[in-house]
């Protein structure tokens, strides 16, 4: 069941990272670092990546996509677990 829960929680999670709206929109930030907490899977590195990324309006698409392919990677763990 703790699964389930988990599943659910990264699926809200992926729902608000795909509504962002872009470069300056301040929830990414507050996002980022709400993945911290969720999963310590995903290295250091490549938060520090994405946080940095979102600061800039050239590569804030990546970073998007960035972020949306880790908690769909974690989700996808989470189903095989």
């Amino acid at each position: 069941m703790k699964s389930a829960h988990k599943i659910s929680e990264l699926n809200t999670f992926l729902d608000k990272v795909r509504r962002l709206r872009g470069y300056g929109d301040m929830d990414s930030y507050l996002l980022v670092s709400q993945i911290r907490g969720m999963s310590e899977l995903i290295p250091d590195t490549e938060i520090n990546t994405i946080i940095q990324d979102f600061s800039s309006p050239f590569t804030y698409g990546e970073a998007k996509n960035r972020l949306t392919h880790d908690v769909e990677t974690l989700i996808g763990e989470a189903l095989n677990s």
